[in-house]
């Protein structure tokens, strides 16, 4: 933009003062009056100059603004409506008044009042019929409150700076609109879900969630799932088991064990292409299953129904001890009955001790296996004994499709005191 520099303006002549010759006022009054025409053009030079410079920056900020305007009023990404709205969460349907828009499903826009264009609705585009669009408006993306207004600006969310709402972190739609710190930490939060027959959980709520069973329910298909997140899942089975829906998939192992009113981390990630949730297994210690303190008076404790979602078993045996002294501990396995019992220890020489030990049984989910372990009597703390003083188990199994049962017992005889306890480990 060019500068019109102003005229240099006559310095106002220096009259004779009145004290050195009081008799010439008029000469002085004369050169004074001489000046202003000069004078009083100069100023109008620079007045001019001055209004020319105005009219010149107005004029091309005039035409940067049209330039923006125009620009905006011929892109096919904004358009306007007439539609009475609220500014308040929820589904919005707009009817724009231009045809030809490309606005797109699942496409960000911001609606803004006219009457007060700092109040507006940052919203994604659900449905497109012709000129309606179906918009759902998140509780992050309203500014302002009010309403119903009828004069809106819709304008796709690419043309502005917008920031992504807590809500769309968490559903994870923000495509085009930057993140911030804080967001991205808020939508990390777990939500609860409800147990019912089908537990359901919608994503978008949070990839993060929280279940506490009241029943033996399902875990239902997760909605709005997007390809490669990873979604975890935090359950408190309390006394119940829970089912999987086949979209969980726990690879070549079955679900995993939920111990009783304890929580346990379930994560997975979704295969878009499978549709699968793949879950995610760390490996882990050996974990317990269950244990029994013996009763007094049976002659059986027995473990049915065991998960099989591992690799390997273990039997601890813990001061067991018998009605009459004599009897040994044997152990049975099987699927929908038991093998025949074999001996794991020795016949004890009297009631003084008791048995203490455990037995492995690895892959018990295959067809067959070996055992191995033993259990010896102990009458005090701080002791071990060694082979030659009880004899080890080295025993092999066959049970089609792998054990699930297992059972410690005496022969001709109860347990009248003892601990058993099953672990396993993935």
């Amino acid at each position: 933009m060019p500068i019109t520099p102003p005229p240099t303006i006559d310095p106002v002549p220096t009259p004779v003062p009145s004290t050195d010759d009081p008799s010439n006022f008029d000469v002085r009054a004369d050169n004074m009056l001489a000046w202003f025409p000069g004078g009083i053009e100069a100023i109008n030079e620079v007045a001019a100059a001055t209004n020319q410079n105005a009219q010149e920056a107005l004029g091309s900020a005039n035409a940067a603004l049209a330039a923006q305007a125009g620009a905006l009023a011929t892109s096919t990404k904004v358009a306007t409506s007439y539609s009475n709205l609220t500014l308040a969460a929820g589904v919005k349907t707009v009817v724009l008044q231009e045809t030809g828009r490309t606005l797109e499903d699942d496409e960000q826009v911001v609606l803004i009042y006219l009457g007060d264009v700092e109040n507006r609705m940052i919203g994604s585009i659900d449905a497109i019929a012709g000129q309606t669009l179906t918009v759902t408006v998140a509780e992050g993306g309203v500014i302002g409150s009010g309403g119903p207004y009828n004069r809106w600006a819709v304008i796709s969310a690419s043309l502005l700076g917008v920031g992504a709402s807590v809500e769309e972190e968490r559903a994870g739609e923000s495509k085009i609109v930057n993140s911030t710190p804080g967001s991205r930490t808020l939508a990390q939060a777990a939500q609860t879900l409800t147990s019912a027959a089908t537990v359901a959980w919608d994503v978008a709520e949070g990839a993060n969630a929280r279940l506490t069973l009241t029943g033996n329910h399902q875990i239902g298909e997760p909605s709005n799932l997007k390809d490669g997140l990873i979604y975890t899942l935090d359950v408190n089975p309390a006394t119940y088991t829970p089912t999987w829906n086949a979209i969980w998939d726990f690879g070549p192992e079955s679900a995993p064990y939920l111990r009783p009113s304890a929580w346990t981390k379930v994560r997975a990630q979704y295969n878009e292409d499978r549709d699968k949730l793949e879950v995610i297994r760390t490996p882990v210690g050996w974990i317990q299953i269950a244990s029994q303190a013996a009763p007094g008076g049976t002659s059986a404790i027995d473990f049915t129904s065991i998960p099989q979602g591992y690799s390997d078993l273990l039997v601890v045996i813990e001061g067991a001890s018998t009605a009459s002294g004599i009897s040994d501990v044997k152990l049975s396995v099987g699927r929908s009955s038991f093998s025949t019992a074999q001996a794991i220890s020795p016949s004890p020489s009297g009631a003084s001790g008791a048995f203490y030990g455990s037995v492995l049984i690895p892959h018990y989910r295959e067809d067959a296996g070996s055992v191995l372990g033993g259990a010896g009597v102990h009458a005090s703390d701080n002791s071990l004994i060694l082979p030659g003083s009880f004899t080890p188990l080295g025993a092999t199994w066959r049970v089609a499709s792998g054990i699930e049962r297992v059972r410690i017992s005496v022969a001709s005889d109860t347990f009248d005191a003892g601990t058993f306890t099953l672990y396993a480990r993935p």
